[in-house]
């Protein structure tokens, strides 16, 4: 864009609010999600508490110390000695056929 630098900056202000973010569908749909009827999450998130509690009594009953997470689908579990997080990965994906994910353990915030 060429022309009176005032009018230029004053366009990009206005471009930058304009295009720079979410797609407007995006925005709509986003809105008419978190505005309608929320049962859907509600049994979404039955689903992952029944599921949570399930693997948290199956690991305690054979002997891992876990926590149930309060706020994430996520379950930190110790490797057995012997193991590192990949190794044990691999063990259980092989014996077992259930996929598990590999990582540190993560310090309490």
């Amino acid at each position: 864009m060429v022309g009176n630098r005032d009018v230029v900056d004053a366009y990009w202000r206005l471009k930058t609010n304009m295009d720079s973010g979410m797609f407007g569908a995006v925005q709509r749909a986003s809105v008419a999600a978190l505005s309608g009827s929320q049962e859907c999450v509600r049994e979404m998130c039955k689903t992952y508490q029944r599921r949570r509690d399930l693997l948290v009594e199956a690991l305690r009953t054979i002997g891992m110390h876990v926590e149930p997470p309060k706020g994430t689908i996520y379950l930190w579990a110790p490797v057995p000695d012997g193991y590192t997080s990949a190794s044990f990965t691999e063990q259980v994906l092989g014996q077992a056929a259930v996929v598990v994910t590999p990582g540190p353990p993560m310090a309490p915030a």
